[in-house]
């Protein structure tokens, strides 16, 4: 399957010449995608193993409320792009990015899978009011 073909019912595919070293560089990556979002959107950059970027595609659009993770999609669009490892980013409109029990739920189920896959899901990132939380970095991955 061509990789043209792959993309083309996504939302937005970009290509990026950028890598990912870091939290503040994931945080620049994603951070303006969702400035001023009044719904939850949902972003996910993949990546080789040395955290180059081969692509951040938008996956789906939510409501106000929640978006939702299409965990096939995602490895779908991973084995495509032959990635070895991904971050998940998404906002809460609502200004608290404290993951919901839905957030975590699906995350983790999202690591079990790509981890069967032989890829890494480096960290879920959410957006909100000028703050980010990461799960990493709260010990969820």
């Amino acid at each position: 399957m061509k990789l043209s073909l792959a993309i083309s019912d996504r939302q937005e595919s970009r290509h990026h010449r950028g890598c990912v070293r870091c939290l503040e560089d994931a945080i620049g990556l994603f951070e303006w995608r969702f400035v001023g979002l009044k719904i939850e959107q949902v972003h996910i950059a993949y990546m080789t193993s040395e955290g180059n970027i081969l692509a951040v595609i938008g996956e789906n659009v939510g409501d106000h409320l929640m978006s939702y993770l299409d965990v096939r999609n995602i490895l779908r669009h991973a084995i495509i792009l032959s990635a070895d490892s991904l971050i998940v980013a998404h906002n809460h409109p609502s200004g608290d990015p404290t993951p919901s029990y839905m957030d975590k739920e699906t995350t983790r189920r999202l690591a079990l899978v790509t981890r069967m896959a032989g890829i890494q899901l480096i960290d879920h990132l959410i957006f909100a009011n000028k703050k980010c939380q990461s799960f990493h970095s709260i010990g969820l991955l």
